[in-house]
């Protein structure tokens, strides 16, 4: 009965206390079991530390919980292409849907499929990675994250992918994937530039894929946490400069970018063509950090002032001041784009929104974050938020 006693006592008293008296026990206990957990979570809690270090990370997160019923639409449309974009009482004998050609998540594709299932393994060997170790004293110094795969091809097949664009300029394009990067995903993405952008029988033009290849969805949003602002400086930046994936994907970026703009370089100046370059969802982030670095060259500054232009679609970045060293950049995004919010869409108190200049072009009422699935590369589609109200280079080529 003594027990019986102490537990009703106990219940008493917790239903008696204020709400203010409720939270602050449930905060104390939350973080005594965080405690008591810690030497079985491995890096885990180091690296939510690092996270929650970065201010513009700490606001995301506000953010986010305060949209909660936005962000779970958005996981909803993330996943709709899954169906095909065909409606239930569809005749799959007969329903032919173009939206399908460069859908990643079409599962009726055997690549796509492979695909899906690499981001799976990926996704389990990123959390064994962070879980590593437990029960051992060791500091984020020591993580290392490394999520290949036997299925992986070797480096050279996959990290870069070339081919013409079939203009009738000779245009220099880049392409840089976004995070859950796979090989056969990037195929598709320069496919669908491909076959907007190619004109004519003219192979003059050429587009290079850079591969950034994910780690999982999980370590992949990790590193984009520490990557969205210019001026971060903390240890989330420590903990994703261990990534090879990543690391492999900026250097890749900026040599390859580099050897194009020196190319431009040589030429008289009234013979120079255009570089340009297109970037998707984390490959945003990775290509502002290769710019900033190769702007800080003012030989390569001259070059890239003259002739790189910049495209990003489903932009996170938190800020964009780089565009003052090239010659042209606009920002796509879909209207509900929940990674749009938080980087060329977002709106705070602070509203840093306002750093990104005036070259944001928003497809209003549009769903999804998929570069091949969700995006569309019709002029017509997109409203440009523009005090100049300028049509979009990208599509009129000028």
């Amino acid at each position: 009965m003594g027990n019986d006693k102490a537990l009703q006592l106990t219940l008493e008293t917790f239903q008696g206390a204020s709400d203010l008296a409720v939270n602050m026990f449930l905060n104390a206990a939350a973080k005594r079991t965080l405690q008591a957990w810690r030497p079985y979570l491995g890096f885990a809690p180091g690296i939510w530390e690092a996270i929650l270090s970065n201010p513009i990370n700490k606001k995301t997160l506000d953010f986010v919980f305060r949209r909660k019923a936005e962000l779970a639409d958005f996981i909803i449309d993330l996943i709709e292409p899954v169906k095909r974009f065909v409606r239930s009482d569809s005749d799959e004998r007969t329903t032919v849907c173009d939206l399908n050609a460069f859908n990643e998540l079409d599962l009726t594709k055997p690549m796509n499929r492979h695909a899906s299932m690499c981001q799976i393994q990926r996704l389990l060997k990123s959390i064994v990675s962070i879980l590593h170790g437990r029960d051992q004293d060791k500091s984020l110094a020591d993580f290392v994250m490394d999520t290949r795969l036997d299925s992986d091809c070797d480096d050279a097949i996959t990290d870069v992918i070339q081919d013409s664009i079939g203009t009738n300029t000779p245009e220099t394009w880049f392409f840089i994937n976004g995070i859950a990067g796979e090989s056969q995903w990037l195929k598709l993405a320069l496919d669908k530039l491909k076959a907007r952008f190619g004109q004519g029988d003219k192979d003059l033009g050429t587009i290079t894929g850079i591969f950034n290849r994910g780690d999982g969805i999980l370590w992949d949003l990790i590193e984009c946490a520490g990557q969205r602002c210019a001026e971060n400086g903390t240890d989330t930046d420590n903990v994703i400069q261990r990534t090879k994936s990543s690391q492999k994907a900026e250097s890749l970026l900026k040599d390859e970018l580099l050897k194009a703009l020196t190319k431009e370089r040589a030429k008289p100046e009234n013979e120079q063509d255009p570089v340009i370059v297109i970037a998707h969802s984390q490959g945003c982030l990775l290509l502002r950090l290769v710019l900033e670095e190769l702007a800080s060259d003012p030989r390569d500054l001259a070059i890239m002032q003259k002739s790189l232009m910049v495209f990003t679609f489903g932009n996170p970045s938190v800020d964009w001041e780089i565009h003052k060293s090239c010659n042209h950049t606009e920002h796509y995004a879909n209207e509900k784009d929940f990674v749009a919010w938080l980087g060329v869409l977002r709106q705070d108190d602070d509203d840093s929104s306002g750093r990104f200049h005036y070259e944001n072009l928003i497809n209003k009422g549009k769903k999804g974050h998929l570069f091949g699935a969700h995006y569309d590369l019709e002029e017509g589609a997109y409203e440009c938020v523009s005090h100049k109200g300028e049509r979009s280079r990208l599509f009129t080529g000028k």
